[in-house]
């Protein structure tokens, strides 16, 4: 069996129940943490993926992120057919 390393996941932003299948299947891997919050935290330490979804995401927030992946860790960023995703993501 191959290990793996711990990965902590923050799910950002109001609970939303068509994320729900994909949590649960994070959830039951092993190394995978999920925590879901609301706002994102001051400190991102130990974070590995953010996940976030929708179209509309606060300037600091896509900043934030922006920095995030910009230090080597992953943003997840899921979209519906409700509008573009955020301009972080070059869409147009």
């Amino acid at each position: 069996m191959i290990t793996h390393s711990a990965l902590r996941i923050l799910g950002l932003g109001p609970d939303d129940a068509s994320l729900e299948p994909l949590a649960g299947y994070l959830k039951q891997i092993p190394h995978v943490q999920l925590e879901r919050v609301r706002a994102l935290p001051a400190s991102t330490d130990g974070i590995d993926v953010v996940l976030t979804a929708g179209s509309a995401l606060p300037l600091d927030v896509m900043t934030a992120l922006s920095d995030l992946v910009r230090a080597g860790k992953g943003w997840l960023h899921l979209a519906d057919d409700l509008g573009p995703p955020p301009s972080v993501f070059g869409v147009v």
